[in-house]
């Protein structure tokens, strides 16, 4: 089988995923290839290189997003007008999939 290519088991158990499934991948290569296997549901890219810079604990999400936008618009990794618009609606993405599903994050203390 060629380098890559998902077996056929694989393909199958692509095919019976749940179309609310959201794919959360790290940046926009990622979800490429997540889209181009075909996989269902919606694949949400994330650009947030949080191992790079200042995450600070304690802050508010609001807070943190503005934090975490200045520090990728000051690398030159995201222009000004963007940043925060792409980390607000990445959180939307976020919060309305967990709220549809009923799920809760991983981490959450509310189980």
């Amino acid at each position: 089988m060629a380098s890559g290519a998902a077996s056929p088991p694989a393909r199958r158990a692509f095919a019976t995923m749940p179309e609310e499934a959201l794919h959360v991948t790290n940046g926009d290569s990622a979800a490429m290839g997540v889209r181009a296997a075909g996989v269902g549901g919606e694949v949400l890219p994330w650009r947030d290189v949080l191992h790079a810079g200042p995450v600070p604990a304690g802050l508010d999400p609001d807070r943190l997003r503005q934090v975490r936008a200045s520090f990728l618009e000051g690398q030159g990794w995201a222009r000004p007008d963007e940043a925060t618009a792409d980390l607000e609606a990445r959180d939307r993405t976020l919060a309305a999939q967990l709220t549809a599903g009923g799920a809760q994050p991983a981490n959450s203390t509310e189980r």
